[in-house]
């Protein structure tokens, strides 16, 4: 498996946790700060810009090779500001309880 297959096995399932814990999150949680969904929000968003990115360099065989390492620094990138947003979010939770 490559890099980019791997960032979007785990981007998707991380992803996948997000939509999950927003699902059965306490309503005091989501009512109490606003930081908390924002965080999530933003953390989704990334995820799923990582995730589309690892589809689009699926595609590998249509895309110049300089544009694929190009694609695969920003999957990057967008991945580790997913994995900030996701921290933040743990801290914020963490902070309410």
């Amino acid at each position: 498996m490559s890099r980019s297959s791997i960032l979007t096995v785990i981007s998707g399932i991380l992803l996948g946790m997000v939509v999950v814990s927003v699902a059965i999150a306490h309503r005091s949680y989501i009512e109490a700060c606003v930081c908390v969904v924002n965080s999530s929000a933003r953390a989704a968003v990334f995820l799923g810009l990582t995730v589309s990115l690892g589809a689009i360099i699926g595609l590998g065989s249509f895309i110049p090779p300089r544009a694929q390492k190009g694609l695969e620094a920003m999957q990057a990138v967008s991945f580790i500001v997913a994995l900030f947003f996701l921290v933040q979010h743990v801290f914020f939770v963490l902070e309410l309880a």
